[in-house]
Protein backbone atom coordinates (compact mmCIF):
# COMPACT_ATOMS: atom_id res chain seq x y z
CA UNK A 1 0.00 0.00 0.00
CA UNK A 2 1.37 3.41 -0.94
CA UNK A 3 0.64 6.53 1.07
CA UNK A 4 -0.54 9.50 -0.96
CA UNK A 5 0.29 12.05 1.76
CA UNK A 6 3.91 12.95 2.39
CA UNK A 7 4.77 12.18 6.03
CA UNK A 8 5.70 14.98 8.40
CA UNK A 9 8.30 12.74 10.00
CA UNK A 10 10.30 9.63 9.06
CA UNK A 11 11.74 7.28 11.66
CA UNK A 12 14.53 4.76 11.01
CA UNK A 13 14.41 1.86 13.45
CA UNK A 14 15.99 -1.56 13.88
CA UNK A 15 14.30 -4.61 15.37
CA UNK A 16 15.60 -7.83 16.89
CA UNK A 17 13.54 -10.89 15.98
CA UNK A 18 14.58 -13.42 18.61
CA UNK A 19 13.29 -16.99 18.75
CA UNK A 20 14.16 -19.47 21.49
CA UNK A 21 14.75 -23.16 20.84
CA UNK A 22 11.20 -23.89 22.08
CA UNK A 23 9.84 -21.81 19.17
CA UNK A 24 8.69 -18.81 21.24
CA UNK A 25 9.58 -15.24 20.29
CA UNK A 26 10.77 -12.45 22.59
CA UNK A 27 8.25 -9.62 22.93
CA UNK A 28 8.03 -6.56 25.12
CA UNK A 29 4.99 -4.90 26.58
CA UNK A 30 5.65 -1.17 26.38
CA UNK A 31 4.07 2.25 26.73
CA UNK A 32 3.84 4.02 23.39
CA UNK A 33 1.60 6.82 22.20
CA UNK A 34 -0.60 6.67 25.29
CA UNK A 35 -1.23 2.94 24.88
CA UNK A 36 0.23 -0.29 26.23
CA UNK A 37 1.33 -2.32 23.21
CA UNK A 38 3.27 -5.45 22.25
CA UNK A 39 6.39 -5.18 20.13
CA UNK A 40 9.68 -6.82 19.36
CA UNK A 41 12.76 -5.22 20.86
CA UNK A 42 13.14 -2.29 18.49
CA UNK A 43 13.95 1.35 18.47
CA UNK A 44 15.47 4.32 16.77
CA UNK A 45 18.83 4.33 15.08
CA UNK A 46 21.37 6.64 16.72
CA UNK A 47 24.22 8.49 15.04
CA UNK A 48 27.41 6.45 15.26
CA UNK A 49 25.65 3.07 15.24
CA UNK A 50 25.17 0.59 12.45
CA UNK A 51 21.65 -0.79 12.15
CA UNK A 52 22.73 -4.22 13.50
CA UNK A 53 24.23 -2.38 16.50
CA UNK A 54 20.90 -0.59 17.00
CA UNK A 55 19.06 -3.95 17.09
CA UNK A 56 21.66 -5.31 19.52
CA UNK A 57 21.32 -2.28 21.82
CA UNK A 58 17.53 -2.39 21.75
CA UNK A 59 17.53 -6.10 22.66
CA UNK A 60 19.77 -5.29 25.63
CA UNK A 61 17.78 -2.25 26.82
CA UNK A 62 14.27 -3.56 26.18
CA UNK A 63 14.53 -7.34 26.33
CA UNK A 64 17.39 -7.54 28.82
CA UNK A 65 19.13 -10.11 26.57
CA UNK A 66 22.40 -10.30 24.70
CA UNK A 67 21.60 -10.57 21.00
CA UNK A 68 23.99 -10.99 18.09
CA UNK A 69 22.40 -10.05 14.75
CA UNK A 70 23.52 -12.54 12.08
CA UNK A 71 20.86 -12.28 9.35
CA UNK A 72 18.96 -9.45 7.69
CA UNK A 73 15.24 -10.17 7.70
CA UNK A 74 14.17 -7.19 5.65
CA UNK A 75 12.73 -3.70 5.66
CA UNK A 76 9.18 -3.11 6.91
CA UNK A 77 7.53 0.26 6.29
CA UNK A 78 4.44 1.55 8.06
CA UNK A 79 2.52 4.82 7.85
CA UNK A 80 0.40 6.24 10.67
CA UNK A 81 -0.71 9.44 12.35
CA UNK A 82 0.57 9.79 15.91
CA UNK A 83 -1.37 11.10 18.93
CA UNK A 84 -0.31 14.69 18.08
CA UNK A 85 -1.76 14.38 14.57
CA UNK A 86 1.66 14.15 12.90
CA UNK A 87 2.02 11.80 9.91
CA UNK A 88 4.84 9.33 10.51
CA UNK A 89 6.57 6.93 8.15
CA UNK A 90 8.46 4.27 10.11
CA UNK A 91 11.16 2.31 8.32
CA UNK A 92 12.01 -0.81 10.37
CA UNK A 93 15.05 -2.88 9.43
CA UNK A 94 14.68 -6.25 11.11
CA UNK A 95 17.39 -8.70 12.07
CA UNK A 96 17.45 -12.30 13.21
CA UNK A 97 20.35 -13.73 15.14
CA UNK A 98 21.65 -15.56 18.15
CA UNK A 99 20.62 -15.25 21.77
CA UNK A 100 23.86 -15.17 23.76
CA UNK A 101 24.34 -16.03 27.44
CA UNK A 102 24.67 -13.40 30.15
CA UNK A 103 22.92 -10.23 31.20
CA UNK A 104 23.46 -6.95 29.30
CA UNK A 105 25.31 -4.13 30.99
CA UNK A 106 23.06 -1.39 29.59
CA UNK A 107 20.36 0.24 31.73
CA UNK A 108 16.80 -0.97 31.05
CA UNK A 109 14.42 1.09 28.94
CA UNK A 110 11.88 2.77 31.29
CA UNK A 111 9.05 2.44 28.73
CA UNK A 112 9.15 -1.36 29.01
CA UNK A 113 6.64 -2.90 31.38
CA UNK A 114 7.71 -6.53 30.97
CA UNK A 115 9.11 -9.10 28.56
CA UNK A 116 7.18 -12.10 27.27
CA UNK A 117 8.02 -15.20 25.25
CA UNK A 118 5.12 -15.89 22.87
CA UNK A 119 4.27 -18.65 20.39
CA UNK A 120 3.14 -17.78 16.88
CA UNK A 121 -0.47 -18.61 17.82
CA UNK A 122 -0.28 -16.31 20.86
CA UNK A 123 1.22 -13.53 18.73
CA UNK A 124 -1.65 -13.84 16.24
CA UNK A 125 -4.26 -13.91 19.03
CA UNK A 126 -2.84 -10.65 20.43
CA UNK A 127 -2.70 -8.84 17.05
CA UNK A 128 -4.98 -6.01 18.24
CA UNK A 129 -2.32 -5.08 20.81
CA UNK A 130 0.63 -4.95 18.37
CA UNK A 131 2.38 -1.60 18.12
CA UNK A 132 2.11 -1.74 14.33
CA UNK A 133 1.46 -4.14 11.49
CA UNK A 134 5.24 -4.58 11.15
CA UNK A 135 5.23 -6.74 14.30
CA UNK A 136 3.38 -9.67 12.73
CA UNK A 137 4.89 -9.05 9.29
CA UNK A 138 8.38 -9.54 10.76
CA UNK A 139 7.40 -12.81 12.45
CA UNK A 140 5.78 -14.16 9.30
CA UNK A 141 8.80 -13.20 7.17
CA UNK A 142 11.08 -14.94 9.69
CA UNK A 143 8.94 -18.09 9.74
CA UNK A 144 8.83 -17.97 5.93
CA UNK A 145 12.62 -18.20 5.84
CA UNK A 146 13.15 -14.77 4.31
CA UNK A 147 16.63 -14.38 5.80
CA UNK A 148 19.46 -12.67 3.95
CA UNK A 149 23.15 -12.53 4.79
CA UNK A 150 23.78 -9.57 7.11
CA UNK A 151 26.28 -8.34 4.50
CA UNK A 152 23.26 -7.62 2.24
CA UNK A 153 22.84 -4.42 4.25
CA UNK A 154 25.08 -1.79 2.72
CA UNK A 155 25.70 1.11 5.12
CA UNK A 156 28.22 3.90 4.64
CA UNK A 157 29.09 7.05 6.57
CA UNK A 158 29.62 9.73 3.95
CA UNK A 159 30.02 12.57 6.48
CA UNK A 160 33.80 12.24 6.61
Amino acid sequence: MTSTKEPDQTRLTAAAIIQRKDGKFLFVEERAGGRIVLNQCSGGWQVGETLPETAQREAAEEGRVNFLPTKLLGTFITHHVNVRGIGVCSVRVAFAGELLPGTPGLPPDPAIIRTLWLSYDEICALKARHRSSAVLRCIEAYLGGKLLPIESLDEADDSA
